[in-house]
C-alpha cells in the first residue's frame, strides 16, 4: 500500500502507458514513475519499461511558457498536473532506475525483425498478473 498520494497521468490502462505522479516537498521537482509499453517501439505484447526518479520542473517562467505550449497547455491557466505532464513530455525523468517487466511467457507471435525494442526481462510475472497493481507494489511507496 503507497504511504503517500500518487497521481496518476496517462491511458486509463497502464498496458497502454502512462505515468504516477508525487509531490516531495519542492517547488522544481516531483517524483515520477513510467511505464511505456514495450509495442508502442514494434516490440513484445507484453513486455513493458519501467523508470523512476525524479521530474524537473524549472521555475523560470519562459522554460514553463515553451514545455506547456509543446503539449498544449496554457501557461496562464496551467494546473500542477499539467505542467508535471507537460516536463514529462519535454524533458523526461532524471536519474533513477530502469527495469523492463515481461508478463506471461514470450510473446508467441512476436517476430523480431531486428528493429523491434525487445529487451530482455529484469522480471517476469506470472501470465495473469495486473501491471498496475505490480507497479504500485513495487514501485510506489
Amino acid at each position: 500500500m503507497a504511504k503517500h498520494r500518487w497521481n496518476y497521468n496517462g491511458d486509463g490502462n497502464l498496458r497502454a502507458g502512462g505515468f504516477y505522479w508525487r509531490e516531495d516537498g519542492a517547488e522544481d521537482y516531483v517524483l515520477a514513475v513510467r511505464v511505456t509499453p514495450c509495442p508502442s517501439a514494434g516490440g513484445p505484447s507484453n513486455l513493458f519499461h519501467v523508470e523512476s526518479g525524479s521530474i524537473y520542473l524549472p521555475p523560470d517562467p519562459a522554460k514553463r511558457k515553451i514545455a506547456l505550449g509543446c503539449c498544449g497547455y496554457a501557461f496562464e491557466t496551467a494546473t500542477r498536473s499539467e505542467i508535471v505532464d507537460a516536463f514529462m513530455s519535454y524533458c523526461g525523468i532524471d536519474g533513477g532506475d530502469e527495469t523492463v517487466i515481461r508478463i506471461g511467457p514470450p510473446d508467441p507471435f512476436f517476430i523480431d525483425r531486428g528493429d523491434a525494442w525487445n529487451p530482455e526481462p529484469d522480471t517476469i510475472l506470472r501470465a495473469n498478473r495486473s501491471l498496475e497493481r505490480y507497479v504500485r507494489d513495487t514501485f510506489l511507496d
